[in-house]
């Protein structure tokens, strides 16, 4: 059986356990959650959860990692609701979390930001969609899914979602990029999730 097909109790223990780490499978700092998040957002768990302050609001649902990424690293959510999925977005961006000023949505950043809108199935740079329909094939999203992110050594950013890759969605990506989440609404926190992690 596929360990992505496992009972969402099973991966959040996995999650859980592997808190404590203080390095990841290939020596680098886990992943977290920046504490500097955008106003509707609280960060608990060690900084591996974003939940947000209310559904009842939309906007200013953001969280950025705590570093930016490796070339060849993938930032990778497990999205959990109380109601439903509607529109998460997933992403990079240059700015640091130590000092951007966060938008109420992340693609009305306008510069140095690249994004998947999961639904209406876009992706953005700086504001403006550069690539639509993606994926080609439209994906029912659902409570438990997982979204990730990848700035490849090449350059090429690719986004998955279930563990699939969906493809090359943008290209010359060549810096420091930190992950991020925008829930947006119906979401209602997200927890990191390294994968990886737990098949070596």
């Amino acid at each position: 059986m596929d360990a992505r097909n496992w009972p969402a109790y099973v991966l959040l223990g996995l999650i859980f356990a592997g808190s404590s780490f203080t390095e990841d499978s290939k020596g680098r700092t886990p992943l977290r959650f920046h504490s500097r998040s955008a106003h509707n957002m609280i960060i608990g768990d060690d900084g591996f959860k974003a939940f947000r302050k209310t559904n009842r609001a939309f906007g200013h649902t953001a969280a950025l990692t705590i570093r930016t990424l490796e070339p060849g690293e993938v930032f990778e959510v497990f999205l959990e609701s109380t109601e439903y999925v509607e529109n998460p977005r997933i992403g990079v961006t240059t700015h640091s979390p130590d000092s951007i000023q966060y938008p109420d949505y992340m693609n009305h950043l306008r510069s140095g930001t690249w994004g998947w809108d999961v639904y209406p199935n876009e992706v953005y740079q700086d504001g403006e969609v550069i690539k639509e329909p993606y994926p080609a094939e439209e994906r029912t999203i659902k409570r438990g899914d997982t979204f990730g992110v990848v700035v490849k050594p090449e350059g090429s950013l690719h986004f998955y979602h279930n563990g699939v890759d969906l493809g090359e969605a943008a290209n010359e990506l060549f810096g420091k990029y930190y992950g991020y989440i925008d829930l947006y609404w119906g979401g209602s926190n997200a927890t990191i999730f390294n994968f990886e992690d737990f098949l070596q």
